[in-house]
């Protein structure tokens, strides 16, 4: 492979975030690939405490005299998009072992999909021809579990076995031009089987985090790595090359399949580059999340019917909340956004452009990650837990705004830096009861509108039949008093906890749920 002026940076960058957007093999271990979990024994006791505050340095509270008027109930208009149909947007991603158990947990938690990762081609077809699923009989009972609680799989493909390798010994990387065919054949024969009963998946994910550079990881890994460095589109051309063989092999197996270009990286904002260092000047190297637009130019945009992608965001233990600076919420659109707002902002802007209109996203990853492994003292508080269910309040309300199909938790137990909603003995966290409570909130609800009417103040209105709600939260850190003109019917935390109506609303970093009725 050619060598390029921005490898150094960019393998520095890539590592980083790497971190925060891993999966692994269900090999029935907890770490992501490279990473030791934590250890739940040596961490201080953590109780979900619901109701509890987080507590801010922030100065007195600034006071809106006046607020909108009483919701009306007129028709949903026209320029917000047409909300998903399907039951949740809501997902968990579980890895390891007690797959039914932790099942159970996702389901009790409220999730309707479940992403796995993931069906390794080259150990079901070692030699071309080869069909040995035998590989998956752990596959196969998982599903069934998952099928007893009507829970929804998105299911990877990932890597290419030695005799279809495009650069021999890159597992990981892209399939050789002349072996796309055989790739169309294994997806034909694997949804033909996987489509029908007992199993009944329809939704597959075409490699994991292809966006990247095969120089940037090891070649036997559980990321995807078809980027290319050298390419200003990053190596999308041979990812649409082979959308367009495997495609049509996929529809023929099963009409109602659904194709999804894997979960995209998408480290940082080409459209608008964070520096490399504060006050630097000099711009990070952001050609890799030009992939999608190298899959349209290329020819892809008719070969897949939805974009997965990955939005973290990582816990500021010095302010206590939290950030994600390569992507407008470090910046342009500024304050307490979760980063799956710009994210999906680029992403439909880019599907836009190219007249694609009718794909629809899926956020196949997202969390909010403490630290470099999870391990340090601050990730270790309530602090931190309490924030973690906020964030899960913000990014659920913000991922169904935007109009997403799916928002997937990754993951259930323990976690990868703190992200778990469970401990690794599968206890409940904080959030794992923000999460249950959010999804019941947002269980078949339309988006209304964002919040724009006060200053410091973000959110959104969203309606459930002849009810609206509307999900608030400061967007600058500082509490805010906002006054409405009408008692709201209920008003809860993140929790679930009712709190005593009033028309003057305190407006914390912690979202609270407002109810209004006609």
């Amino acid at each position: 492979m050619k060598t390029s002026p921005f490898r150094t940076i960019l393998t520095l960058l890539i590592f980083t975030v790497l971190a925060a957007c891993s999966t692994e093999t269900p090999t029935g271990t907890d770490p992501a690939p490279g990473v030791t979990a934590p250890s739940e024994a040596s961490a201080p006791p953590q109780s979900p405490v619901p109701g509890a505050t987080l507590e801010a340095t922030a100065p007195p509270a600034a006071t809106i005299p006046s607020g909108p008027p009483p919701p009306t109930f007129t028709p949903l208009p026209t320029t917000v998009p047409a909300p998903f149909q399907g039951e949740s947007i809501l997902g968990i991603e579980l890895i390891g072992g007690n797959f039914g158990e932790r099942a159970g947990l996702a389901s009790e938690a409220g999730a309707f999909w479940i992403r796995w990762n993931a069906i390794p081609w080259p150990d079901v077809e070692p030699n071309e021809g080869d069909r040995i699923w035998q590989a998956l009989g752990t596959f196969d009972a998982q599903l069934q579990t998952l099928d007893l609680y009507d829970l929804k799989l998105i299911t990877i493909v990932h890597g290419a076995p030695l005799w279809a390798q495009a650069e021999p010994g890159i597992q990981c990387g892209a399939v050789a031009e002349e072996k796309l065919a055989a790739f169309g054949n294994f997806m034909y024969d694997l949804v033909a089987r996987y489509s029908q009963p007992p199993y009944n998946l329809k939704y597959w994910e075409i490699i994991n985090e292809p966006d990247i550079d095969p120089s940037l990881v090891p070649p036997r890994n559980f990321y995807g790595c078809w980027g290319d460095l050298d390419d200003p589109f990053y190596g999308g051309g041979a990812y649409a090359q082979m959308l367009q063989a495997v495609y049509p092999r996929i529809k023929e197996a099963d009409p109602e399949a659904q194709v999804l270009v894997g979960g995209l990286l998408l480290d940082c904002d080409p459209n608008n580059p964070p520096e490399t260092a504060p006050g630097s000047g000099v711009p990070k190297y952001c050609d890799p999340a030009k992939f999608l637009e190298g899959i349209l130019i290329n020819g892809g945009g008719d070969y897949f019917d939805g974009v997965s992608f990955h939005a973290y965001d990582l816990y500021e233990p010095v302010s206590g909340y939290f950030g994600n600076p390569n992507w407008d919420n470090g910046h342009t659109l500024s304050g307490l956004i979760p980063v799956v707002v710009p994210k999906a902002r680029f992403l439909k802007g880019v599907l836009a452009e190219y007249g694609y209109f009718n794909k629809y996203l899926i956020n196949s990853e997202t969390a909010l990650l403490c630290g470099t492994d999870g391990n340090e003292a601050f990730c270790r508080t309530g602090q931190f837990e309490r924030m973690k269910a906020d964030y899960v309040a913000m990014t659920n309300a913000g991922a169904l705004a935007e109009g997403l199909q799916g928002n997937i938790w990754f993951y259930l137990n323990g976690g990868w830096r703190r992200s778990g909603l469970t401990n690794n003995n599968g206890v409940p966290l904080d959030a794992f009861i923000a999460y249950q409570f959010s999804a019941k909130r947002l269980a078949g609800a339309v988006f209304w509108g964002q919040i724009t009417e006060y200053e410091g103040v973000y959110g959104y209105k969203f309606r459930q039949g002849d009810k609206e709600t509307w999900i608030m939260w400061s967007l600058d850190s500082l509490p805010h008093l906002v006054s409405v003109t009408s008692m709201p019917q209920a008003i809860y935390n993140v929790f679930g906890v009712p709190l005593n109506p009033t028309q003057s609303l305190e407006i914390t970093t912690s979202p609270i749920y407002v109810d209004w009725q006609p």
